[in-house]
């Protein structure tokens, strides 16, 4: 069979199957980098360099204190839970 109803429905096969999952994830995290990307040089455009550098500079505190919090606290909860 051949149209468009059996190509949606292996489309549906695929994506429900495992390959189909890492896909979506991969994609997912593509758009998400693809993004981050994006704005932090539209930033890095607009802004003078003392700026963009007090913003990476906050930025890397905040992702830092957020490793830490996570290591500390989150992974605890984590394994207690499992």
């Amino acid at each position: 069979m051949s149209g468009p109803h059996s190509t949606t429905a292996r489309i549906q096969s695929i994506l429900n199957g495992k390959a189909g999952k890492a896909l979506l994830t991969l994609g997912d995290q593509g758009l998400v980098s693809l993004v981050n990307f994006s704005a932090f040089f539209l930033l890095a455009r607009k802004m003078a360099e003392l700026e963009f550098g007090l913003f990476a500079l906050a930025l890397t505190v905040i992702v830092v204190a957020t490793g830490f919090q996570q290591a500390l606290i989150g992974s605890a909860f984590q394994v207690k839970a499992a």
